[in-house]
């Protein structure tokens, strides 16, 4: 069983040097892990190899935490398919072309928005129109292929519910108990840039749910069409015992993530 949303990753290529950047918008480390195992059956969708990688979980006063990523390989020119929405003061934002028709998407439906780049990290984003209050990550936004096809995925699959549907446009929202797992997500219909970049690509490529059983979730996720991704595999981060799990679905990676005891 799902139980919510735990956090979304962003590979950099330099992890000390991305919390600095991260602090600036609004976040702060709960930890910072440079000898983190990488598990072997992670091979086949990770672009290169090293045994280790570091790791850091970054929280804002709001909104989903960010898990950075660094792997000590080259990383992949391709794109990680999840888009950040921000609530955060950019006085220079750079332009970003790329999301162009999600903004506009957005804003069409009702949530004004513009899109750019935080510059000293490459990463395309989207920031909400009257970025007031307390930074964070407001929302993910997904391109699909298949808007329909996508929506059955997160909703039957993963729990979501459907809050509002337009052409080419679905918000879907994730309720939980426990408001810190709580989730908002966009799916648009737009193209791709990339068929199913690595999970070590740019940027944001794997969302991670907190699981009750990974192997219910996984045998639900298969039949609304998940692809293979890794075993369920142990691993330890910050002194925490975790059993997990990753698939995938048009391009974007799926985390499943049991807290052992």
């Amino acid at each position: 069983m799902i139980m919510g949303a735990s956090h979304i990753t962003l590979c950099c290529s330099d992890i000390d040097f991305a919390i600095g950047s991260m602090r600036r918008r609004g976040y702060q480390p709960d930890f910072v892990d440079h000898d983190v195992l990488n598990h072997p059956s992670k091979r086949g969708i990770l672009q290169g190899w090293s045994d280790r990688h570091a790791i850091s979980m970054l929280r804002a006063k709001s909104g989903i935490p960010i898990e950075l990523v660094s792997y000590p390989v080259e990383r992949s020119p391709s794109r990680g398919r999840y888009i950040g929405l921000f609530k955060v003061s950019e006085i220079e934002l750079a332009a970003c072309e790329e999301l162009e028709v999600a903004a506009t998407a957005l804003t069409e439906y009702g949530l004004p928005c513009k899109a750019g780049r935080f510059q000293d990290l490459n990463l395309p984003v989207l920031i909400a129109a009257g970025s007031e209050g307390s930074p964070g990550l407001e929302r993910l936004v997904l391109p699909v292929t298949d808007i329909g096809r996508a929506q059955a995925f997160w909703c039957d699959g993963l729990g979501f519910r459907c809050a509002h549907a337009i052409s080419g446009v679905a918000h879907l929202t994730l309720a939980s108990p426990v408001a810190a797992w709580c989730l908002a997500v966009t799916l648009v219909r737009m193209d791709v840039w990339n068929d199913r970049p690595p999970l070590n690509a740019c940027g944001m490529a794997c969302l991670a749910f907190l699981s009750s059983n990974i192997d219910d979730d996984i045998a639900r996720l298969a039949l609304e069409g998940a692809e293979s991704g890794t075993e369920q595999f142990r691993i330890v981060v910050n002194n925490r015992k975790l059993c997990v799990a990753i698939v995938g679905f048009d391009g974007a990676y799926i985390e499943l993530v049991r807290i052992l005891p």
